[in-house]
């Protein structure tokens, strides 16, 4: 006797999906401090900017950027070693080198393909200054330069 196939809908495969989607965030969100810190801001803002008044979520957040402006004023080389350089490497890796990361290593005969598959070198870090770009990344197994 053979069984029929079970059907299941686009709609309940795309809700399992999502589903385990947000759970992978979760648990990316609860496993990263940095995260855990923002998520936790941005709760707290929308609270206090709901519940209480504007001015709790804009007077902290004026009072940083007069902080940081006071900083950039008064001591620029401080400022520009200490958060201007990781804003540029911040910004430089994620909306420059992410999107063209695979064909940039490509050009430069870094990436290997097997059976079809792309094996790319992973990018590690991105340190960025006025006028240069050093890349770590994680070269594959047996590769050398």
């Amino acid at each position: 006797m053979i069984e029929a196939p079970v059907r299941v809908s686009v709609w309940a495969v795309l809700g399992a999906w999502l589903a385990r989607r947000f759970f992978r965030l979760l648990v990316w969100l609860f496993r990263t401090p940095a995260a855990v810190i923002l998520l936790v801001l941005v709760v707290a803002s929308v609270y206090g900017w709901r519940q209480v008044h504007p001015a709790v979520v804009l007077g902290p957040a004026g009072l940083g950027m007069a902080g940081l402006g006071l900083w950039l004023a008064q001591w620029p080389a401080s400022f520009d070693r200490y958060v201007w350089h990781r804003v540029r490497s911040g910004w430089r890796a994620g909306l420059i080198y992410r999107w063209r990361w695979s064909a940039a290593l490509d050009t430069a005969r870094l990436t290997i393909t097997r059976n079809g598959t792309e094996f790319v070198p992973p990018m590690l870090k991105v340190r960025s200054t006025a006028t240069v770009d050093r890349v770590l990344l994680r070269m594959l197994a047996g590769q050398t330069v």
